[in-house]
């Protein structure tokens, strides 16, 4: 998060990887590259990734400042195409690379879209 926190205002371009602008996929991957983690380059292929064994799928609500989410937009209902950073839960609020530039975002409205997952980096949590 402090890596993405160094990054709000940077442009949001469709098809960026950085350094300096960015679409979502390429700012989550940057973002975990700093800690280590190795995320493929879609947003799509970062959640296939995750439900391949490197992540676990957490419920709304119980979400933490460091999970992704994912939802449908540009691909269309049903079809993963956007990734955010979740930066503060209790205010539902998102780190992502978006509408023209990075920064932090109400994620509350997107509960409403078909495809709304939230997933952690790591193995499953004991039951």
């Amino acid at each position: 998060l402090t890596w993405a926190q160094h990054h709000v205002g940077d442009p949001y371009v469709f098809g960026a990887t950085g350094p300096h602008a960015w679409d979502c996929s390429s700012f989550t991957q940057a973002a975990y590259a700093h800690i280590g983690v190795t995320l493929p380059r879609t947003a799509g292929a970062q959640r296939n990734w995750l439900a391949a064994g490197h992540g676990f799928r957490v419920p709304a609500g119980q979400e933490q400042a460091g999970d992704l989410l994912f939802v449908d937009s540009y691909l269309g209902p049903n079809q993963i195409g956007h990734v955010m950073i979740v930066h503060n839960p209790a205010n539902q609020l998102t780190i992502e690379a978006g509408g023209d530039r990075v920064g932090t975002y109400d994620y509350s409205h997107r509960a409403a879209t078909t495809i709304y997952e939230f997933w952690r980096v790591g193995s499953t949590p004991a039951h």
